[in-house]
């Protein structure tokens, strides 16, 4: 009774494949994708399930108004560090193979009706003191033993 749990924490459950070759998981750990435009960067957690559209709303949304105000009206795409280009805004996630800590860049369509897609290295950066294990609601105890054997 001392512990009383904490809040619950949603979870999606994606069903991938269809038929009698259906798999139904259940979402843990969200997509940490990072999205840059020129010096702008915004830090997101969405689902795998959530669209390339919704990622790029999720990620105007954070960046500054300037930004914001620049790209309005334009087509946009999402272009990962090899180079290939996302502009399909119907197109979920999971499909488009992010992994997390992912850095993608925002593109907005030539005149041509094509993306610049020019691969990039992504700069890592590394926040002081963040280390260790993410709990998820009741996990502390085993993630501390995890790190005692490690």
């Amino acid at each position: 009774e001392w512990y009383q749990g904490g809040p619950p924490i949603p979870r999606k459950v994606i069903v991938e494949g269809m038929g009698t070759r259906a798999m139904t998981r259940v979402e843990v750990h969200l997509l940490r994708l990072t999205v840059k435009y020129d010096f702008s960067t915004a830090s997101i957690e969405i689902s795998r399930q959530a669209t390339v559209g919704e990622l790029l709303k999720s990620a105007l949304a954070l960046l500054p108004p300037y930004v914001t105000q620049s790209l309005n009206g334009k087509s946009l795409a999402l272009v990962g560090p090899s180079g290939d280009a996302f502009s399909d805004t119907t197109k979920q996630l999971g499909d488009c193979h992010f992994f997390t800590e992912q850095t993608l860049k925002i593109e907005p369509e030539k005149a041509d009706g094509t993306f610049v897609a020019k691969p990039f290295v992504p700069r890592r950066t590394f926040k002081k003191g963040h280390c260790g294990l993410s709990n998820l609601g009741n996990t502390c105890f085993m993630n501390s033993a995890i790190q005692c054997l490690s």
